[in-house]
């Protein structure tokens, strides 16, 4: 009886072991196939957010592919013309092109500059010292006080969206009085002729205008980091070159400057023109294995791909010959994107960013690394004394640091070699 009862007991936890045994593979089974369906999940939802921010990177190329054909407006390069001083412009270039010229600079990069370049730098020079303003912070429209603070955004009338200023940003005068100011973002170059103000945004957008109206093939370029600046075609050096309103003559043909002077992270640049919308990140980046690495928002194909499908159709209605001869030149412009031209870099590519104020530059991280602050010199004080409000927290005193009678701290004492602190 005693033998036969332990008998059923080790039979009893032979099976209980044998169904732990076969609950531990299954429990982790379970445990695999949850986390399986987890990163399955976690898959989709980013394949998700990759189809919708892929297809923002589309729809922003084609809107701008299609916003620049109102750069090619009669009627608007008219009206740029008559804002822009043609004749003074030639004449400063053709003063420049002079080899007996003082104080002009003819190469770039070790490029000689034909009148075509002379006649850009004079472009963007008279455009930045003598046509826009730049803006920081609005001063105020009632009494002029250049000392506003930002106030957040506000609604945009029906004008303003008419005239592409989506956003409006609200600005507040120290004077109470005043109503807040408002300076809306505007689009349409045609009103900013009549504003000639704003940041990068309005000044690419109208200088793209001029260029084309004072006979340059341009591009407008947009960087995915918040700028945007230009390209023209230069039939002397046979190639796209860089060109930034906002920073001036002195940064023609300064690719680099953005990565390598300013200090920008780059991702993604494109080109749009008449007739294409180009990727030219290589352009303007030394370090391009780390700037694939930031360029999450769409595959490299399809990224490619747009580009191509869009310049495909601004160029349908064009004639063969046109077509082969605009095909050519892109073979070329590839060729350099592929193989960048190694060279040193240029004075303004190793320069942080010159347009706004260095409050404004400092918040975009766009100062570069070569920038030092510097900090007013003063003169020795002798037995300084500092006055502070009374406060119920006693500063610690260091060194030979003393309290004077309330609410005074002297540092030091009136002799040498002494030192004080709190």
């Amino acid at each position: 009886m005693h033998t036969s009862m332990i008998g059923r007991e080790g039979r009893k936890n032979w099976r209980r072991r044998k169904d732990m045994e076969m609950a531990q593979p299954t429990a982790e089974i379970a445990a695999i196939a949850a986390d399986i369906t987890k990163q399955i999940r976690l898959l989709s939802r980013q394949r998700k957010n990759e189809q919708v921010q892929s297809t923002a990177i589309k729809g922003r190329l084609q809107s701008e592919a299609h916003r620049f054909k109102t750069y090619l407006s009669l009627e608007l390069q008219d009206a740029a013309r008559d804002q822009i001083p043609i004749e003074e412009l030639h004449n400063r270039a053709e003063a420049a092109s002079s080899t007996n010229t003082v104080n002009t600079v003819n190469t770039v990069n070790n490029n000689a500059l034909s009148f075509q370049e002379h006649l850009m730098v004079a472009l963007l020079d008279w455009f930045k010292n003598d046509y826009m303003v730049w803006v920081n912070n609005a001063p105020c429209a009632s009494c002029g006080n250049t000392q506003t603070v930002g106030a957040g955004n506000g609604a945009p009338t029906q004008y303003e969206l008419d005239h592409g200023a989506a956003r409006v940003e609200l600005y507040k005068c120290p004077s109470n009085a005043c109503p807040l100011t408002r300076f809306p973002r505007f689009n349409d170059p045609l009103v900013l002729m009549q504003t000639r103000r704003g940041r990068c945004g309005e000044w690419a957008n109208l200088f793209t205008l001029f260029s084309i109206t004072m006979g340059f093939e341009t591009r407008y370029v947009m960087d995915y980091t918040d700028h945007v600046w230009c390209e023209f075609w230069s039939d002397h050096w046979n190639r796209w070159v860089h060109v930034d309103s906002c920073e001036g003559g002195g940064s023609l043909d300064s690719p680099l400057m953005y990565e390598q002077g300013w200090g920008k992270k780059l991702d993604y640049v494109f080109a749009v023109g008449e007739y294409e919308v180009v990727d030219v990140i290589r352009r303007y980046t030394r370090n391009l294995s780390e700037v694939l690495v930031r360029r999450k928002l769409a595959r490299e194909t399809k990224v490619a791909e747009w580009c191509q499908d869009i310049t495909t159709r601004l160029r349908q209605s064009l004639t063969p010959t046109h077509i082969e001869s605009l095909k050519t030149r892109s073979l070329t412009e590839q060729k350099e994107l592929l193989e960048p031209p190694q060279r040193a870099l240029g004075d303004a590519e190793k320069q942080g960013r010159q347009s706004g104020n260095l409050e404004w530059r400092s918040a975009r991280g766009e100062v570069g690394t070569t920038y030092t602050p510097t900090l007013p010199s003063l003169p020795p004080t002798t037995n300084p004394i500092i006055s502070f409000k009374t406060t119920t927290n006693q500063p610690t005193l260091l060194g030979s640091a003393t309290h004077n009678p309330s609410p005074q701290i002297q540092l030091t004492p009136s002799s040498p070699d002494k030192r004080g602190a709190f």
